[in-house]
């Protein structure tokens, strides 16, 4: 019960990370993150992140298993 608690926090400060270095990025090239199409787009670049980088070390761990 601990692990998986212990594993959805981390998940979740990761997400939290990442959607912060993304919306640093987005205003660095000068788009107000307030506005909602830009907020979407800042969700949206970080679940393709997220789930790009979890696809990459679920093919790592299936390729440790067999």
């Amino acid at each position: 019960m601990m692990n998986q608690l212990i594993k959805v926090v981390s998940f979740a400060l990761g997400a939290f990370i990442v959607s912060y270095l993304v919306a640093g990025g987005v205003e660095r090239f000068g788009f107000d993150s307030t506005k909602w199409y830009v907020a979407s787009i800042i969700i949206l670049i970080t679940l393709i992140i997220i789930f790009g980088v979890l696809s990459i070390f679920y093919g790592i761990v299936l390729k440790r298993a067999k």
